[in-house]
């Protein structure tokens, strides 16, 4: 009985703002900004595994009215020290922009629920830099363009809280790598198989007041890089996961 008590005692705090925050109909524009936190498994197919923590920081906007257009854009920035067995030890760091263009539908029924379609593009930029006690201590740099589709979806039980589901998929456009400071042979750039790579994140909202929210972001993300012929060497299919949580602090316009 008393932890039914304290249980619906925290329920009123948390549902007080539903109170002051008006109806559920989308039309607002949001700036987010805060820390990020990723684990990182990278693995070589055949060959070395790679394995680290990751900090940095995310920003994005995104425009979302009830039946109009979407305008949205993601930058972040992450970096940190891969390690694997006996002896691999890496720099390893990550930049990551797009810019998205969509369609906002909600329904305005009980449950309240949006979905956003959307095509975009940006560019990726990562360097991986083996560190002593490597081997050889080779640095790697990989960029692209590439081409996004995906949607944001929204459910809102409670004006003060609401949760989603959000997927973006991505093609990379003649993605490269520059291999550098390699004591056994000349600067090289080797061409990567295009590989459809995805994300999935699970944003969950606290509406503080009408104009400032927290976002806590659990998040997925695979990338697929392909074998490809190359010389004096091939490139090796390389997959990189993303394990990731993001604390944002939300200002709506």
């Amino acid at each position: 009985m008393l932890s039914f008590v304290l249980y619906m005692r925290w329920l009123s705090i948390l549902l007080i703002p539903s109170l002051l925050l008006g109806d559920y109909t989308l039309n607002r524009a949001e700036l987010c900004l805060g820390p990020s936190y990723s684990y990182l498994w990278r693995q070589k197919k055949g060959g070395s595994e790679l394995k680290g923590s990751l900090y940095g920081g995310e920003f994005r906007f995104d425009r979302l009215k009830r039946y109009s257009w979407y305008l949205g854009g993601t930058a972040s920035y992450r970096a940190g020290i891969l390690h694997s067995h006996p002896s691999l030890r890496s720099r390893y760091s990550d930049f990551f922009s797009e810019g998205r263009f969509g369609y906002t539908f909600q329904q305005k029924c009980c449950p309240n629920f949006s979905f956003t379609p959307f095509v975009g593009g940006g560019y990726i930029l990562t360097r991986n830099n083996f560190l002593n006690p490597s081997p050889l201590p080779i640095h790697f740099k990989t960029d692209y363009p590439f081409a996004s589709a995906g949607f944001i979806s929204r459910i809102y039980p409670f004006s003060c809280f609401e949760m989603g589901l959000d997927l973006n998929a991505r093609l990379p456009i003649d993605p490269n790598c520059e291999v550098t400071k390699d004591p056994d042979h000349d600067d090289m750039s080797l061409r990567i198989g295009e590989k459809v790579s995805y994300q999935i994140s699970l944003p969950l909202i606290y509406s503080m007041t009408p104009s400032w929210s927290l976002q806590l972001r659990p998040q997925y993300e695979q990338r697929l890089y392909g074998h490809h012929p190359n010389f004096p060497f091939d490139f090796i299919e390389t997959k990189e996961q993303f394990f990731s949580l993001m604390l944002l602090l939300q200002w709506r316009i």
